[in-house]
């Protein structure tokens, strides 16, 4: 290599190694990684303590007037914290129910959409109001006389977590010609043919009683309903074994009359089959006198 091409190879290198250092000192030549964003979580949304609670009737009334509501954390099926209002509430429901053995109630529990359920229940809804139910137990009221229902809401409630309703009564209408009264819908658990009778129902057997003593040649209908799972064949199959099972119920409570049993399977849905609430309401055996 000639002396001069010698003299400015050196001098390229050093211009080289002077620039990387350059850019060394003002941060433009580092390679760190990428930061990490930590997301920022949403502030969970609680069901917040009210004083609107209230115990309404069936002509929308309410009972007892307005107490504190009980508090559900998100995410959670029992109340948090009962206080004394809270208790207070409960006692004067039960005394209510004991005051009046024809009356049931009805506890609709709210929850979101997308609420995960870590429930044996349909929902987390459902859970809530089985919560106070199981308070109700404690109480002395019998779980057959509280029915759990369940809603959906967009946004936690501020209010009314789990809503308390009395059913009406299903109790007999004299008329001139006797006892008579409104059909009656038998309600089942998923794949099942087991009957567990309601007070409310065990009511409206006795009552049913007393009209085929009237009316000894009218005919009871019984007609088996399930939801939309499983084989139609084994659907149908479902629905008459449910039949029969009310069937035999009200034979053995005293009621002599002719009784039809029979089977719809799932042809005759009264609500959607795409909810756990509305399949619920499919799975039924429903009752017609003629």
């Amino acid at each position: 290599m000639r002396p001069f091409s010698a003299i400015l190879f050196l001098f390229l290198l050093s211009f080289l190694w002077a620039l990387g250092h350059t850019m060394d000192w003002t941060g433009q030549n580092h390679h760190e990684p990428a930061s990490v964003v930590t997301p920022v979580l949403p502030t969970p949304e609680k069901f917040v303590r009210g004083t609107d609670l209230r115990l309404i009737n069936f002509n929308g009334k309410s009972l007892i007037g307005d107490h504190e509501q009980f508090e559900f954390a998100a995410k959670t099926k029992t109340p948090k914290g009962l206080s004394a209002a809270n208790n207070k509430f409960l006692d004067q429901v039960a005394s209510h129910l004991k005051a009046n053995p024809n009356n049931n109630l009805t506890l609709t529990g709210k929850y979101l959409r997308n609420e995960k359920n870590t429930s044996i229940q349909d929902n987390m809804g459902m859970a809530r109001a089985a919560s106070i139910r199981d308070l109700f137990k404690k109480r002395g009221i019998a779980a057959g006389r509280v029915e759990l229902a369940s809603r959906i809401v967009k946004e936690m409630p501020t209010n009314e977590p789990v809503s308390f309703n009395i059913k009406a009564p299903i109790a007999a209408k004299p008329t001139r010609g006797g006892t008579t009264f409104e059909n009656m819908d038998f309600y089942f658990p998923t794949n099942s043919d087991q009957f567990t009778p309601s007070q409310q129902l065990i009511n409206w057997a006795n009552q049913a009683k007393k009209y085929f003593a009237e009316n000894p040649n009218k005919t009871l209908y019984l007609t088996g309903h399930t939801d939309a799972d499983g084989n139609p064949v084994y659907n149908r199959d479902l629905g008459l074994r449910r039949a029969r099972s009310v069937r035999t119920y009200l034979l053995n409570s005293g009621i002599n009359a002719k009784i039809d049993a029979k089977s719809k399977g799932d042809t005759e849905p009264v609500a959607p089959n795409t909810t756990a609430a509305g399949k619920r309401q499919n799975r039924r055996v429903n009752a017609r006198i003629n």
